[in-house]
């Protein structure tokens, strides 16, 4: 519709047909422009329950590891992440997790400075036996595959 004039009135809201979105003309009763649309109000997501299981479970394994050793996983394979488990033998936990998820069950484990580390795709090695032992094997892993990044720890 060239040379069509809205009215101030006017608000464009999109309403959903197959495959794509039609707009259609909405008229307000009120001197208030449509702004939700174009700018939506911030709400707080609810805690989903898988979510927050999760969170449970990373800070039960913060409050029982001995040290916790944090690294990026860009560029292994799975069966490359399945030989490092196995190198890190049954005393040590290396598991793949969001970071918020993460920083949150640090919080709540009482674990501070990990911030810093959680920037990118992050691993945590949680080890309940001797941490010399998983940083030796976390070590040499690293150096055979290089993909590898020992971000750092804290015991």
């Amino acid at each position: 519709m060239p040379g069509a004039r809205i009215s101030e009135g006017a608000c464009f809201r999109p309403v959903p047909a197959r495959g794509a979105f039609v707009f259609s003309r909405v008229r307000t009763w009120w001197f208030t422009p449509c702004r939700e649309f174009w700018q939506p109000e911030r709400r707080q997501g609810m805690a989903r329950p898988d979510k927050v299981a999760a969170v449970a479970e990373i800070a039960d394994e913060f409050r029982g590891a001995s040290a916790s050793v944090v690294t990026e996983y860009r560029g292994l394979t799975v069966a490359q992440l399945t030989k490092l488990r196995r190198t890190l033998g049954p005393d040590v936990s290396y598991r793949i997790a969001k970071n918020t998820l993460v920083k949150l069950a640090a919080q709540d484990a009482g674990v501070d400075g990990l911030d810093a580390l959680l920037v990118g795709p992050t691993a945590i090695a949680f080890v309940t036996g001797e941490p010399v032992d998983a940083a030796k094997a976390l070590r040499d892993f690293a150096k055979d595959n290089k993909a590898l990044v020992i971000k750092g720890g804290f015991m």
